[in-house]
């Protein structure tokens, strides 16, 4: 299996995608094509299209990257399906986003490799509440896809005694390139599970005992080394 996602078809972007990430996955040479397309399983109200993202400043950007599909040429060729693309600035696309997702790639040296939830955030007024389909932005020239406030990566590694460590990741959505290091920004982001559920309004971990659950969720890991755990 690829990933798994929850899209939106008013939005028309996933809100979520997750898929686990091992070493052997990382050294694979799928290569990259560039196939940017509709997914046929969507119905072409529903579906985004490759005139939605018409737009200089915007590319069409992973939520579950490339580089982590390579075992299989069509996993690989399947992550440009636009069900798997949310619209990001051009300079974020490139900059910390991509910066993230290598820097996720750095910490698949665990036995049973990791799980990685990515996805979008609409919050125009940072009430930390997800703001109703009606009020989101949208991408011009088509106004038909939902134009992000944040993204959101979290990070679970499983160890073999069944222990669990993770991060989590909100990071604004920018134009900017932004000053100072890249892991001090990333440092910066770094935020507790209960916050991306109450801006986005998904229970991320929702077959964990309620006093686990709680005990993951609620905590903020405190540097990119130094992760939840229970």
């Amino acid at each position: 299996m690829g990933w798994i996602t929850q899209y939106d078809k008013n939005l028309r972007i996933p809100l979520w995608t997750a898929y686990k990430l091992t070493q052997a996955d990382l050294s694979q040479i799928a290569s990259r094509q560039d196939c940017f397309r509709v997914d046929s399983r969507l119905s072409q109200e529903d579906a985004a299209l490759c005139s939605d993202y018409d737009d200089s400043l915007v590319h069409r950007g992973h939520m579950v990257p490339i580089e982590s599909l390579r075992r299989s040429q069509t996993f690989a060729d399947n992550s440009f399906l636009l069900s798997n693309m949310a619209p990001q600035y051009a300079n974020f696309n490139s900059g910390i986003w991509k910066s993230l997702e290598t820097r996720v790639r750095t910490w698949v040296n665990r036995p049973l490799g990791l799980y990685i939830i990515s996805g979008a955030v609409f919050d125009r007024n940072r009430n930390d509440e997800r703001d109703r389909d009606d009020q989101a932005s949208r991408l011009p020239p088509n106004m038909r896809i939902g134009f992000p406030t944040h993204f959101y990566k979290i990070i679970l590694n499983i160890r073999p005694n069944g222990t669990i460590d993770v991060i989590a990741f909100l990071l604004p959505h920018n134009i900017d390139r932004l000053a100072g290091t890249t892991n001090e920004y990333l440092t910066r982001t770094i935020v507790s599970i209960d916050k991306i559920e109450d801006a986005t309004g998904i229970d991320f971990l929702p077959d964990l005992p309620a006093s686990r659950q709680t005990s993951l969720e609620s905590q903020k890991a405190n540097g990119l080394g130094m992760w939840v755990t229970n």
